[in-house]
């Protein structure tokens, strides 16, 4: 056991941390597999289970009777142990491991339709911004022709009308092309604000 265990004392009682396990046999500790599952060491049971894998002595009987591992009295010392080989593996919470897994795949995915929503939006955007200002550009045109061509004069009245109703048209237009792009703008803030908080359920 000294041999497995060369950063601990050769004594390897409790694992070195006495005020955390409780291990009066000197049982090895149980190996983590990374994926919510755990390989049982020689003299591993419930209770050592319990310590490595930080679960309730309850929940760490009733997961190894679950999964076949009951327990037995020892003929020898008469101490209840678990009755599981070394190398036998049980499952804790692999489950669990899976649906946090599955959780932040699904937020991740959702960040990217967030931000593909986000490039749509500002090129949306964008492209609202440039037709306004070709509009409000348009409208000055159309009364700046007005006035050159047709001047003050009253007898130009019906000529001068007929460009102010195109100028104002182009204004009008403009204006709406304009509110939709700070509508989208607004959206688009949403969604950055979505995405920090999805970015912060997983971190």
């Amino acid at each position: 056991m000294a041999e497995k265990f060369g950063h601990q004392s050769s004594y390897v009682y409790a694992d070195n941390n006495p005020v955390r396990f409780i291990d009066y046999m000197g049982m090895n500790a149980w190996q983590p597999n990374g994926d919510g599952t755990w390989t049982a060491e020689k003299g591993d049971g419930a209770e050592t289970l319990a310590q490595d894998a930080g679960i309730s002595r309850e929940k760490a009987y009733r997961i190894m009777a679950e999964q076949g591992y009951g327990t037995y009295v020892d003929k020898n010392d008469g101490i209840t142990k678990s009755a599981i080989d070394p190398g036998e593996v049980t499952d804790v919470n692999s489950e669990e491991i899976a649906n946090k897994k599955r959780e932040i795949a699904n937020v991740k995915s959702e960040i990217i339709s967030n931000n593909k929503k986000i490039e749509r939006n500002n090129f949306k955007k964008d492209s609202l911004k440039k037709e306004g200002n070709v509009k409000m550009q348009q409208r000055d045109a159309a009364f700046n022709t007005a006035k050159e061509a047709f001047g003050d004069g009253p007898n130009q009245a019906g000529s001068r009308f007929f460009y102010g109703i195109l100028s104002g048209k182009r204004e009008g237009q403009s204006r709406k092309d304009l509110r939709d792009a700070k509508k989208l703008e607004k959206k688009n803030d949403s969604l950055r604000y979505v995405n920090k908080k999805l970015k912060e359920k997983i971190q």
